[in-house]
């Protein structure tokens, strides 16, 4: 505990919030009501805190397969109340500032619309965001979360640098990852690439560092807050889990060091243009071999872009741009304005 709230206290100096990760929907094998529930089977105060099929045998519901791990039982409301108040605890204790709740699909909706009134009740900006990897609507109609990870998002993104989709379908699956919530539900989306259940994104996109740049180029002009996995600023590597979970590179080669520069970059333009944020419009201007998009607001205009082909293609900055002297040429593959 102390640890904690030093940690928390140290971030927040530098104006850094921090998160916990709540898995509400199964428990551990050495959870005290777990272990009342297998030594004293029907007879335990707690059995309808899970999922228990029979008792003899002694049979109930996991998580993936995993003995190791029993679902919990939501719904019940004494099981509710003990995890919402896990999660208040947390917060009074530690002023921690958000909660990312595990598996959120699985569990009983329901208990979502209590556990936001209550966390809302101790903090009120206290960030609530939910594990869901497909349509969430459901979940972001204001009464139980404020955003969820976007894998969606990611997903047309990727399959878009690594020449899985063209222009036209990434063009399609991004007007629907956007249009399918409200814009004020879109522009707080937790937007990623990649994350502790995926292969690390170079290793998805084979290696090839061009492609990786390119998608986080296209994440950080998106709708919504960019979240980067740890490393992948510096195109860390990993296959699935648990390779992607290797030690963070503390001591970068020459090669890492550039990638940073050029991921600096992009933040840099993010934090430079509101344009590139929220209140702004998106613009396909070209969907051919040459990809052109146009972020713009009131007061200022981006425009990307994108050769999606393997030989050089001719662009004509003035046909788009009004003022091209501003232009600059960002990498190989996309010039941002």
């Amino acid at each position: 505990e102390a640890d904690l709230i030093e940690l928390v206290n140290r971030a927040h100096q530098l104006n850094i919030r921090v998160m916990l990760d709540a898995v509400f929907n199964h428990s551990g094998a050495d959870f005290p009501q777990w272990d009342d529930v297998k030594k004293h089977k029907e007879l335990s105060e707690y059995k309808e805190w899970f999922h228990i099929k029979n008792y003899d045998p002694f049979t109930y519901e996991t998580f993936s397969f995993e003995k190791n791990m029993p679902k919990l039982n939501l719904s019940n409301e004494t099981a509710k109340q003990y995890f919402i108040d896990v999660a208040k605890y947390w917060i009074k204790k530690a002023d921690i500032d958000g909660w990312r709740l595990d598996v959120a699909n699985e569990i009983d909706p329901s208990f979502f619309n209590d556990f936001r009134k209550e966390i809302k009740s101790v903090k009120d900006d206290c960030y609530i965001l939910g594990e869901v990897w497909h349509d969430s609507m459901q979940w972001l109609r204001g009464d139980r979360f404020d955003a969820v990870m976007n894998y969606p998002l990611g997903r047309s993104i990727i399959d878009f640098t690594s020449g899985k989709i063209n222009t036209s379908q990434f063009r399609f699956r991004m007007d629907k990852a956007f249009a399918h919530y409200p814009s004020k539900v879109s522009e707080v989306q937790f937007n990623l690439l990649d994350s502790h259940d995926t292969a690390r994104l170079r290793n998805i996109l084979n290696n090839d560092i061009r492609s990786v740049e390119l998608a986080f180029a296209l994440l950080f002009i998106s709708f919504g807050s960019v979240c980067i996995y740890y490393g992948s600023e510096l195109a860390m590597e990993g296959e699935f889990d648990p390779d992607c979970r290797r030690c963070m590179i503390w001591d970068p080669n020459k090669e890492e060091l550039s990638f940073l520069k050029r991921f600096k970059r992009l933040i840099d333009l993010r934090n430079q243009y509101a344009c590139l944020r929220n209140d702004s419009q998106w613009e396909w201007i070209e969907t051919t071999d040459l990809l052109v998009i146009k972020r713009s607001n009131n007061d200022q205009a981006v425009w990307m872009f994108i050769n999606t082909t393997d030989h050089p293609l001719p662009i004509n900055i003035e046909k788009y741009v009004p003022d091209p002297k501003d232009a600059f040429s960002n990498r190989p593959h996309a010039t941002v304005v």
